[in-house]
């Protein structure tokens, strides 16, 4: 009996550390340890939430049809050109997407750091500081995203 206990709270430990797939339709995500997905209910997209348990991260995420990404950054809006910090065309998994940050139009401390796939959604975190965008894009670059 205490072995078999003992199994069963290992192998539920172990399961517990293991990635996690996530299917949005237009694209799947794997999770990694520490990583937990929160689906939210949405009328024309694929909205919901991923915690990183370290950094301490809350990342949203908007995916679908009408959830398309913005303009890469040559055809940005003046004004939104003015509240850029950051901007970065990269591959994930061989995924063309491209990282920005903009500060709030409100003037608060406050940025958006958000990973962008065209035609496919946007993921979002907010961040305070320049580390903390560091931080948020290494969380970023742990999941893996496929098709």
């Amino acid at each position: 009996m205490k072995m078999s206990l003992v199994i069963a709270l290992t192998m539920g430990c172990l399961a517990a550390r293991a990635d996690t797939l996530i299917d949005l339709g237009a694209i799947k995500l794997t999770l990694p340890a520490g990583y937990t997905h929160v689906a939210l209910k949405g009328d024309d997209s694929v909205p919901g939430e991923i915690h990183v348990q370290q950094p301490k991260l809350k990342i949203t995420y908007d995916v679908g049809l009408m959830a398309g990404a913005p303009p890469k950054l040559q055809n940005l809006e003046k004004g939104d050109l003015a509240a850029l910090v950051y901007y970065e065309e990269t591959k994930l998994n061989g995924i063309d997407c491209y990282f920005m940050a903009f500060r709030h139009s409100d003037g608060s401390a406050g940025r958006n750091f958000s990973l962008m796939i065209p035609r496919t959604g946007s993921f979002s975190v907010e961040v305070r500081s320049y580390e903390e965008m560091v931080a948020a894009r290494s969380a970023f670059t742990k999941i893996k995203f496929s098709r």
